[in-house]
């Protein structure tokens, strides 16, 4: 099981954990600990004389926890794009209100040159 999960480095290499993403590289530590304590699990049970898990069940646990990640992500993505949205907007209002500020000041100077 935990041969199915990228190194650390290769994750590194992809830009998953830099400064950029913080929330992936929780996430992708998430995932690599459910990997983790699903291949603990198998190897309790082979080693209390059970059976070793099917192919298939280790299949289908791979194939939901890759489903749950590109969920988490996606609720990231779409958490950080509407943050990005809200961010875009409050600049645009700053903008404006500088613009009207300096209006005002401009206003003001040209008022106090010509009554002079």
């Amino acid at each position: 099981m935990q041969g199915l999960l990228p190194s650390p480095a290769i994750l590194a290499k992809n830009g998953v954990g830099d400064a950029r993403s913080p929330d992936a590289a929780t996430a992708a530590n998430a995932a690599a600990a459910a990997a983790t304590a699903t291949a603990a699990a198998a190897a309790a049970a082979m080693a209390a004389g059970g059976t070793p898990p099917q192919q298939a069940n280790s299949k289908a646990a791979t194939v939901e926890s890759a489903i749950d990640y590109i969920k988490l992500l996606q609720r990231e993505a779409r958490e950080k794009n509407q943050e990005l949205e809200d961010r875009d907007k409050e600049l645009a209002l700053l903008r404006r209100r500088l613009d009207e500020a300096e209006k005002q000041l401009s206003g003001r100077s040209n008022g106090s040159d010509s009554g002079s």
